[in-house]
């Protein structure tokens, strides 16, 4: 149930239904040479679908059909690269794509280094480039760019003394990098597996598994000058009192919210794995005072590294690896009350049960998701499409609805507010689900915008969504600038 129509007038519920489905599971690519690890999976702003993946190399491919198809794999890591491993993707509103990953080819043991794909995935730049500095010993990378990609901050692991979270930042698109930059506080235990995300403006979060004490394990730092600097004292993140699993940690922010995301590991008779969620509504200073457990688990449950998307403040998926013996399932679980409440776990691959990592991410106009892991015996790479098998024009009625004019636009559109409710606020975004700016009314009934971001820069042609939210629920309607 793909939506293709860029100029079509959608009218979408704020919440998301648990009610849906995965289509079958698809071929990525196969490794028979070598066994394969981590996957990470982006959606660009022309709905193009492209994930990266460790096997024989860093790989990537494309989908321009939600899975159905891939492109045929394309090396990002360059001949010089060795025993590299665990990449992270992510995109920029222009379509660019940029990808981190540790590497062996010396002479340090570990290093970070990065390649950028300006043609969405089809090629990547060669050589690489290292972001640590000489000598540097760098490992579990991740990376985000602010709207244009004029701003890349990469955080990652240095053993400091202990393991420390630490920072660089590129202003020319990853040619060159920043000094490292401490993230975390000087304590003395370790800090592990941090992710960062782009959370509006200049503002930067990182998170991180911390093993400063026993009532949280999971800290926080904010930059506000786009990696520049971090906030310290670091922001404890209330968790479920153990600690998180290696590499289970990520965020994604729509927007509005700051969803976060991770599995704790403790032992009883037996290792216990449980799955949490947690949010932030002001870009990662103050966080739940409790987080919510996504899966219980249960002893001898294993739960490995997934991930975390949100199509609005709402409507929530989590992924994960979910495995009982020899059998590792790909799951997600929904949320449409903002990570209240969460769905069963649905089973993204009944037939193979081979995942050993997996991620998530999806569309915001249609809240259709795409699922990618890694199968640890056959060593394929798959993916599965998750959709509402109900359809949305069973969903019940938005509050308002929106008329347009013109749509597509050249320079500005108008929008008409109709119906009992009226938002106060309508919200523009790209089709990754990055806020781009907020509209105000220009009459009692009317909005316009002018094709422009929050800091008054034009931006490129292409579609973007334009959501408003009341008590009621929430509308929001696709658009084509030309």
């Amino acid at each position: 149930m793909i939506r293709t129509g860029l100029s079509l007038l959608l009218t979408l519920p704020a919440t998301a239904s648990a009610d849906f489905v995965f289509g079958p599971e698809i071929g990525i690519d196969t490794h028979p040479e070598a066994p394969t690890a981590m996957t990470d999976v982006v959606r660009t702003v022309e709905g193009r679908f492209v994930t990266i993946w460790d096997g024989s190399g860093i790989l990537s491919a494309y989908s321009d059909d939600f899975g159905q198809t891939w492109s045929y794999k394309t090396s990002v890591s360059d001949p010089e690269a060795y025993a590299e491993n665990f990449p992270k993707v992510t995109d920029d509103s222009l379509g660019n794509l940029y990808a981190v990953w540790h590497d062996c080819r010396g002479p340090e043991p570990y290093a970070i280094y990065f390649s950028r794909s300006l043609d969405g995935g089809e090629t990547w730049l060669w050589p690489n480039v290292e972001v640590t500095d000489d000598g540097g010993y760098g490992e579990c990378p991740s990376i985000a760019s602010n709207a244009d990609g004029s701003r890349l901050v990469t955080v990652f692991n240095l053993p400091d003394g202990p393991y420390r979270a630490y920072a660089s930042y590129s202003t020319d698109g990853g040619m060159t990098w920043s000094a490292d930059t401490p993230v975390g506080d000087v304590i003395s235990a370790g800090q592990y597996y941090p992710v960062v995300e782009h959370t509006g403006e200049d503002r930067f979060t990182a998170i991180w598994l911390d093993k400063r004490d026993t009532e949280t394990y999971v800290y926080c730092s904010v930059s506000e000058d786009g990696g520049e600097t971090w906030v310290q004292p670091n922001i404890p993140v209330p968790c479920g009192g153990h600690s998180p699993a290696a590499y289970s940690l990520d965020l994604h922010y729509d927007g509005s919210f700051l969803h976060a995301y991770w599995i704790e590991q403790y032992w009883t008779d037996a290792s216990v794995y449980e799955v949490f969620y947690s949010q932030s509504r002001d870009g990662g200073y103050a966080w739940l005072e409790e987080p919510v457990r996504i899966d219980p688990g249960g002893t001898g449950l294993f739960r490995k590294k997934g991930g975390i998307w949100a199509s609005n403040p709402e409507a929530i998926y989590a992924a994960w690896v979910s495995g009982l013996g020899y059998t590792r399932h790909a799951v997600c679980s929904a949320s449409s009350d903002s990570g209240k409440t969460w769905s069963e776990p649905m089973i993204a691959n009944p037939e193979s049960a081979e995942a050993w990592f997996c991620d998530i991410y999806g569309d915001i106009a249609s809240r259709e998701i795409l699922m990618t892991w890694n199968n640890q015996d056959n060593q394929h790479i798959k993916c599965a499409h998750g959709y509402d098998d109900t359809g949305i024009e069973q969903e019940e009625a938005p509050p308002f609805s929106f008329s347009v004019s013109e749509n597509p636009f050249h320079a500005s559109v108008r929008i008409m507010i109709e119906g009992e409710e009226h938002p106060d606020l309508l919200e523009v975004f790209d089709l990754s689900g990055r806020r781009l700016t907020g509209l105000h009314p220009h009459s009692d009934s009317t909005f316009i915008w002018e094709g422009t971001d929050s800091s008054g820069d034009e931006v490129p042609a292409g579609a973007y969504i334009i959501r408003g939210i009341c008590e009621g629920g929430m509308s929001a309607i696709r658009v084509v600038k030309l």
